[in-house]
């Protein structure tokens, strides 16, 4: 995953102090991170430096390995703070077009694709 630029890193941070005090429930349990994901099992925060934390709404902090999950979060993400898109990698150039969403990155409309994360291609074999 990308670095975050200084520009994104600042936005970061000023959604992370407006969460705290308008919207507590979009922080992370530990303070660091806000909200930019929520599905049925927990929730997904980002950190200023880029990093991911994903809690469970009854398990806590966990570590999520699959690199789908944390790109999915930031596609998700995006939807409500495009800077996001800078995080996401570039499509190779011997990608393939994800055949689960035929390169939409969506199934179902809103769905994000568990086959690319969002991305709507795949890495070649």
């Amino acid at each position: 995953m990308a670095s975050p630029s200084m520009a994104l890193q600042n936005s970061i941070e000023k959604w992370l102090r407006d969460a705290t005090t308008r919207h507590p429930d979009h922080v992370s349990a530990d303070g660091s991170a806000v909200r930019i994901y929520t599905d049925v099992g927990g929730a997904a925060f980002l950190r200023p430096d880029g990093s991911l934390l994903f809690e469970g709404f009854d398990s806590g902090p966990y570590k999520e390995l699959d690199p789908r999950l944390h790109t999915a979060a930031l596609v998700a993400g995006a939807r409500q703070h495009p800077e996001l898109l800078e995080l996401l990698p570039h499509r190779p150039h011997d990608a393939t077009t994800c055949g689960t969403c035929s390169g939409t990155g969506y199934e179902l409309q809103h769905v994000i694709c568990g086959g690319c994360g969002g991305l709507g291609w795949q890495p070649a074999a």
